[in-house]
């Protein structure tokens, strides 16, 4: 018995079988010819992955081969033919709607055919690609080009209802709405923290920064890393990639912290440097880590002495300084832990560390619980296009 053609999870009042159409009685293409403008313009594109459009400003348009461009409007669907089988597919959205496109980005509407928001998801998801992949012959890169024809007969399985389409339009678009919540305040809290860093600890050359807590206002000392924290590098054990085992534990390495398990771990608070890895220091050139990890000899391991400094401050401290002139050696730069060492600081008394270490603490919180938010947002709407088309 053939099985039915329907989704895992669907909404209430629908249970007929989906049915298999070809894409052109969903769509049909549509040409707005124009010419090409003698002014600076701005042109939409298409991103491969399916993730959306960008657009470029033109600033000498008679640089442009082409005499006659196209008009793209809010809710087409476009898709470029010399990056198709890259999943350069998208529905336009309003802030690019009337921009501009060469004839490499056919451009279709649904009106009456069907919904929109629905094929918006459709056509994002792997499966899509695979089709557009096939019909996009060729060699490597530019020479793939996809057959416009053939997109038209590209077969796929959709509900025969278009309000079943609308329904299941409506709640990808609003779990995306939740998505891009997330994601700007995940970019607020990052552009706060980088902003309170350079307001409360002291510019170059001063001895106060910006913005303190009340009640403390003695200046600020430079001091030696080695005079504030101990260096535990003799405890690192090396381990091949082949070895890691996964694990809760979490394995700190030339690429930051990661899920795998590798050959150290050790109970309490420490601040860990990369050591390798000079491309990517501004995204992991300190980590404060709770509990236990492994970690490999790609990484510089230090606890700040107890009478002297505070964990919390040092990491956000080392943050804030510029460590690129100490780093050693050719594309693989490394921090040379005899020079980190000898790095200055500037540092307040140990009751106004904890304080500014504490405040950063809890803004890590936040900025944690809102990647682990997103992150599972993402992960659902993952689940739910498995699970709610055919």
């Amino acid at each position: 018995m053939a099985s039915k053609r329907v989704p895992e999870i669907r909404f209430e009042g629908f249970s007929e079988d989906w049915e298999e159409r070809k894409l052109g009685s969903l769509v049909e293409q549509v040409i707005r010819e124009v010419p090409k403008p003698s002014e600076p313009y701005f042109r939409m594109s298409v991103r491969s992955h399916a993730k959306g459009t960008f657009r470029q400003f033109v600033d000498n348009p008679e640089k442009v081969a082409m005499d006659k461009l196209f008009v793209v409007r809010k809710n087409d669907l476009v898709i470029n033919i010399t990056f198709a089988w890259e999943h350069a597919i998208a529905v336009v959205p309003d802030r690019d709607d009337g921009l501009l496109v060469s004839h490499r980005f056919p451009t279709y509407r649904a009106d009456g055919k069907s919904d929109i928001e629905f094929l918006h998801y459709m056509v994002s998801k792997e499966e899509f690609r695979q089709q557009l992949e096939l019909i996009s012959p060729g060699g490597a890169g530019r020479n793939r080009v996809l057959n416009k024809n053939d997109f038209l007969k590209l077969k796929v399985i959709v509900p025969n209802l278009n309000e079943e389409q609308e329904q299941i339009g409506n709640f990808f678009k609003q779990l995306d709405y939740t998505i891009s919540l997330h994601q700007r305040n995940l970019e607020n809290l990052k552009t706060k923290k980088k902003g309170l860093l350079q307001k409360m600890f002291p510019k170059e050359g001063e001895k106060v920064p910006e913005l303190r807590f009340p009640g403390y206002n003695d200046n600020w000392n430079g001091t030696a890393l080695s005079n504030i924290v101990n260096k535990y590098d003799n405890l690192r054990v090396p381990i091949t990639a082949a070895k890691r085992i996964k694990g809760e534990v979490p394995y700190y390495g030339a690429n930051g912290i990661q899920d795998y398990v590798s050959g150290y771990t050790h109970d309490g608070e420490y601040v860990l440097i990369a050591e390798d890895g000079a491309n990517d220091l501004e995204d992991y050139p300190v980590h404060h880590v709770k509990g236990k990890i492994w970690v490999n000899n790609h990484a510089h391991v230090l606890q700040a002495k107890i009478d002297k400094a505070d964990n919390k401050f040092v990491k956000n401290a080392i943050k804030n300084t510029n460590i690129r002139p100490l780093l050693v050696g050719g594309g693989r730069a490394k921090l040379n832990a005899e020079v980190m060492m000898k790095l200055e600081i500037d540092v307040p008394t140990l009751e106004e560390q904890q304080k500014i270490g504490q405040f950063f603490k809890q803004l890590d919180d936040k900025i944690a619980l809102e990647e682990r938010e997103l992150k599972l947002l993402q992960e659902t709407k993952k689940a739910f296009l498995q699970k709610m088309f055919v």
